[in-house]
């Protein structure tokens, strides 16, 4: 299902006297969906039902960044340890040989880059689990909720200087622009031996899931990136993984990675 966005409920600002601030909020039927950035602090303001099961969706509740604790961070031992949070892929026979191509390209290239292309249109995808358990089982708050996520990453890039070399000015202004939504309210429907990202499945490795994706999502060619979201638990090699993604490679014409041209094997 794909719905448009209601710019009327979406504000951005900042803090009351702190002109080093921001503030993204989406706010419908008087429930605020929303982060705050102060010099010293970040807030988050969501649903309590998103955290609390046994409220209703008429409360909210506030919390500050420093006070979260996450289940993956052990905070013990060494560091190589600690549970993954994110993982990735890189695609390729020899990857020293593309990191070393790499570096020789990075020492050859002197030249200043500026971009031409500075946004990068996303196809989000948000399979039965998410829409059950991150909007409620409510199209409107899954999107509404996908919307918040890119808004804060995109501005992150945004703000972001992208510099080879410390010696080079960089550059600004990368971001993202959502192109489509899709929400799936409901488990995809396969037959005996077929596979599909949004299919009824106990447990997904993580890697298997993100190949799934890529070969269940034909029209990605007409996006910069397809995201997939989910709510279920990866683990890998005795930790916790929160997502996965292909990397590109140094060589030209290589896939993976970010706008990558369509390969078949």
């Amino acid at each position: 299902m794909f719905c448009s966005k209601d710019h009327d409920h979406f504000y951005d600002g900042r803090l009351f006297g702190e002109v080093i601030s921001d503030a993204s909020v989406h706010m419908e039927d008087g429930i605020i969906t929303g982060i705050i950035h102060a010099p010293d602090e970040t807030y988050h303001i969501e649903p309590s039902w998103r955290h609390l099961p046994d409220h209703d969706n008429r409360s909210m509740i506030i919390y500050r960044a420093s006070d979260t604790h996450f289940s993956w961070e052990q905070g013990l031992g060494d560091s190589d340890t600690w549970p993954r949070t994110c993982a990735y892929v890189k695609e390729g026979p020899d990857h020293a040989e593309d990191e070393e191509l790499f570096r020789e390209k990075r020492q050859a290239d002197q030249y200043e880059y500026t971009p031409t292309k500075t946004r990068c249109p996303l196809l989000l995808v948000a399979d039965y689990r998410f829409y059950q358990e991150m909007g409620g089982s409510n199209t409107k708050t899954t999107i509404n909720y996908l919307i918040s996520l890119i808004d804060r990453v995109h501005k992150i890039y945004n703000d972001t200087t992208w510099q080879d070399r410390v010696e080079q000015d960089g550059f600004k202004g990368m971001g993202f622009v959502i192109k489509k939504i899709v929400v799936h309210s409901e488990p995809t429907r396969v037959r005996g031996g077929e596979a599909h990202y949004n299919m009824v499945r106990e447990k997904w490795d993580v890697r298997n899931l993100l190949e799934v994706f890529s070969r269940s999502t034909s029209e990605r060619v007409n996006f910069c990136l397809a995201h997939l979201f989910t709510h279920q638990t990866f683990h890998a090699s005795n930790s916790a993984v929160l997502g996965l993604a292909y990397i590109a490679s140094a060589q030209h014409g290589k896939p993976g990675g970010i706008c990558t041209k369509g390969s078949y094997v």
